[in-house]
């Protein structure tokens, strides 16, 4: 079986400056040098944001959320209060987002240029850490490289990231805060301005959606994998520093919402989808991130092989005790089921 493994991706075992063990394949040999290497990545940290320049011409591209977060960034700025566009108090989504652009638009910023401005700088800060984590996870900066060019690619990135959505600043939180734990777990070691930068973070994905709950636990238990493990006095402090300041953003949303008679996390009404067509709908859409998703079948089976692909990487890194990887995949796992439960209470 290793025989036949070695001969599919010609994979050679070599060590890099710091000592660890990289797996080279094909693609890697052929991105072996730097200069290459650093060329490759501007060309798709570029080409993104152009895409969504060009495409937000005549301003980002609208939806119904993205009326709600206008409206109540522009009531903040004029009054301090997030407001709906019917005029009632924002509980259904965390004003986290809103509050940026109101105290951009307070400095006398237009409102679409700065979405604009910003969506531009987050899709490019998306590619870069892209990067960047799958060359800590990987171990290969070659793979790095690979993993980057699917996420600047892929058809979805340039359409997510040209909206007046919260997904685009959320994205690059997560991926900052998940970055730096994984580079700390690796190293064995997290620096007290790793431990602020994760925190500040967290607390800020969190404030700007409630998805961001899921990065808690994940940034905590690195914090404390990543500190010196002959001090367990450090260790605990550690975590707990790291998920205590990182709850920041959900206490002041949770405590805002329930001041104002809503559900700490918002209100929320139960799915009308079915768990089975929830999981079906999200192995399409990994799928069309490849293909058309008109090409419902050839999506399907793409998104499968994806999916058993990523379960398959999942049991390697338990099976290696790969701390940096198993937390990322925690993370992956908490987050799905964050996502999916509101379609459970149909099944």
């Amino acid at each position: 079986m290793g025989l036949a493994e070695g001969a599919i991706t010609s994979e050679v075992t070599t060590i890099d400056p710091r000592g660890r063990q990289v797996f080279g394949t094909w693609p890697a040999r052929l991105l072996e040098k730097p200069l290459r290497n650093a060329g490759i990545l501007a060309a798709l940290i570029i080409y993104p944001a152009v895409l969504v320049q060009v495409g937000s011409v005549q301003g980002p591209g609208l939806s119904p959320d993205s009326v709600g977060y206008a409206a109540a960034a522009r009531s903040f700025a004029q009054s301090g209060a997030f407001l709906t566009i019917s005029g009632e108090s924002l509980t259904i989504w965390p004003p986290g987002f809103p509050a940026i652009l109101g105290f951009l638009l307070r400095l006398g910023f237009d409102l679409e240029a700065t979405v604009v401005a910003l969506n531009v700088i987050c899709v490019m800060l998306t590619v870069y850490l892209s990067y960047q984590l799958a060359k800590e996870i990987l171990a290969s900066r070659p793979l790095g490289i690979l993993c980057a060019a699917v996420v600047s690619m892929w058809a979805s990135t340039s359409s997510l990231f040209r909206m007046l959505w919260t997904e685009p600043s959320f994205i690059v939180l997560s991926l900052l805060a998940l970055v730096i734990v994984a580079r700390a777990l690796r190293r064995g070691r997290i620096a007290w301005w790793g431990i602020v930068t994760i925190s500040i973070a967290v607390a800020l994905a969190t404030s700007i959606r409630f998805a961001g709950v899921t990065l808690i636990p994940v940034v905590a238990l690195g914090a404390y994998f990543a500190s010196d493990s002959r001090d367990r006095f450090k260790a605990w402090a550690s975590g707990i520093a790291t998920g205590g300041v990182a709850s920041l953003g959900l206490a002041w949303v949770a405590i805002r919402n329930l001041s104002l008679g809503a559900s700490a996390l918002g209100d929320r009404s139960a799915s009308g989808l079915s768990l089975i067509t929830v999981l079906i709908q999200s192995v399409l859409t990994v799928g069309s991130f490849l293909v058309p998703q008109s090409w419902t079948v050839v999506a399907t089976a793409i998104g499968a092989v994806l999916a058993v692909t990523m379960m398959h990487a999942v049991w390697r890194a338990f099976r290696q005790r790969d701390r940096a990887l198993m937390l990322i995949s925690a993370f992956a796992v908490i987050l799905a089921d964050a996502l999916v439960q509101p379609a459970c209470d149909q099944d």
